[in-house]
């Protein structure tokens, strides 16, 4: 809905069962960093694991913000496709976040 909400506002053109497309098809990349995390989660905990853990996040997360900017590039006007995409890079943010937060 903030998605749909804010390229509204922004002056774009993208409904709302396309905002919702676009969120649900970014987050593979989020959701198969959180699948490898939780494996790397069974033995036991040392720096190094937090490190590849947090560097899988990582690029699951660069990876569903890249992606997202590929899907709302085209509804944006040229000046403001940034902003039109921040709503959506925290959510990834967030959402990275607690696959990277979570520990057993």
């Amino acid at each position: 809905m903030v998605v749909t909400l804010n390229s509204k506002l922004l002056g774009g053109n993208i409904s709302f069962f396309q905002s919702v497309c676009v969120l649900g098809y970014c987050l593979l990349p989020t959701a198969i960093a959180l699948i490898l995390c939780r494996i790397i989660l069974i033995v036991e905990q040392t720096t190094f694991l937090f490190a590849l853990r947090f560097i899988i996040t990582m690029i699951g997360f660069i990876w569903a913000t890249y992606a997202s900017m590929a899907f709302l590039g085209d509804s944006q006007p040229v000046g403001r496709k940034a902003l039109a995409v921040y709503p959506i890079f925290l959510f990834y943010f967030v959402i990275s976040w607690l696959v990277i937060s979570h520990t057993t």
